[in-house]
Formats: C-alpha cells, sequence, structure tokens
C-alpha cells in the first residue's frame, strides 16, 4: 500500500482545498500551515528524483496536526536543555539580569518625590521661553535629564499633563518614607 507518490501527485495535492476538514478557525489554520509547511519541505529539500511514499508524506502530516505540547511546555523544554548543556553561561547570564534588575529597583527606590519650583521651559537651553512658572512647590514626575536640566511631566491648572525642562537647580528631591514626621516636614 505504499505507493510512491510523484511530484505531479503533490501538485495535485496542494491544489485540494484542505481547510474544509476542520470547522473551527483555529484549526483549521493549523492544519493549512502545517500542509504548507511539508509541501514546501518536500518541494525546497527532496530532489526532482526522488520519490516520497504516501505513507512518508502522511506521517509528516501527522506530525504537524498531532503535536499535542503547548508552547508553553516547549519553552520550558527548549530552557531546561539550555541550562544543562550551557550551565556556566546560563548562571553567568542569570547572575547579570538579577544585578541589571536589582540596581534598576534600588534606583527607583531611592529616587522619592521630586518638586519642582520656578520656570518650566520648552527646550533645554539656558534662551528657552518659559511654558510655565511654579509659584509653589509642586510634585512633578521626572522622565529624562540633560547636563543641566531634568526633562519633566507635570500637571497645568486646567488638569493636562505637559512635559518641559526645569533646571535641576530649581528640582528638589525628597526620598520617600513613610513615617508621619517626614510627612510633616514637608508640609
Amino acid at each position: 500500500m505504499a505507493d510512491v507518490i510523484g511530484l505531479k501527485n503533490i501538485e495535485t495535492l496542494q491544489n485540494i482545498d484542505f481547510s474544509r476538514v476542520f470547522g473551527e478557525p483555529f484549526y483549521r489554520e493549523r492544519y493549512d500551515e502545517a500542509s504548507q509547511m511539508a509541501f514546501d519541505f518536500v518541494e525546497e529539500e527532496v530532489n526532482v528524483e526522488a520519490n516520497i511514499s504516501q505513507e512518508e508524506l502522511l506521517e509528516i502530516f501527522n506530525e504537524q496536526i498531532e503535536d499535542k505540547i503547548g508552547w508553553q511546555e516547549k519553552l520550558y523544554n527548549k530552557s531546561e536543555d539550555f541550562k544543562r548543556k550551557y550551565f556556566v553561561f546560563y548562571k553567568i547570564f542569570i547572575g547579570c539580569l538579577w544585578f541589571i534588575f536589582s540596581q534598576i529597583a534600588i534606583y527607583f527606590a531611592q529616587l522619592g518625590i521630586a518638586y519642582v519650583f520656578g520656570n518650566v521651559v520648552s527646550e533645554p537651553k539656558e534662551d528657552a521661553p518659559a511654558i510655565y512658572y511654579f509659584e509653589h512647590r509642586t510634585e512633578i514626575n521626572i522622565i529624562g535629564e540633560t547636563d543641566n536640566y531634568y526633562f519633566i511631566t507635570y500637571t497645568d491648572d486646567d488638569g493636562n499633563e505637559v512635559t518641559g525642562y526645569s533646571e535641576k537647580e530649581n528640582i528638589e528631591i525628597v526620598p520617600e518614607s513613610n513615617d508621619d514626621e517626614s510627612m510633616e516636614k514637608i508640609e
């Protein structure tokens, strides 16, 4: 029963609409992808003179369709293989990631609350026009920084969030703490 399939028969199989086999769009898409991958493999990898049996072709289709391992399990298996093969590199990589994330967390934990008093300008230049003036010390968010300026966002009188630059001299960063005494000193 192992009839040999030639390239003409493969072309005929390509013209058949296999998407009717599955009623749900998810399975139909998966089947289309699997069949297209199998046909592409046959066309590209197998010589024109070589013939593939029908059983071999069906085996390729079944492997693609009946793959019951989910992507999470595949990812887990790949990571476990990587850990076993490259143990030292894996430990160094995880250590570097841990160090980077801990430094970022420490940086943000030490920032605290930023307050601004004075002019907010549109560009980080000395002669830039002022777009807003804070008469009282007001809480802001620092987005970035240049040599002498912080790039900030603040809420104006209308409740809109606006971005601008403020000189570093005009910004005070107060470390956050949960003590009531420190909150009374700030107010």
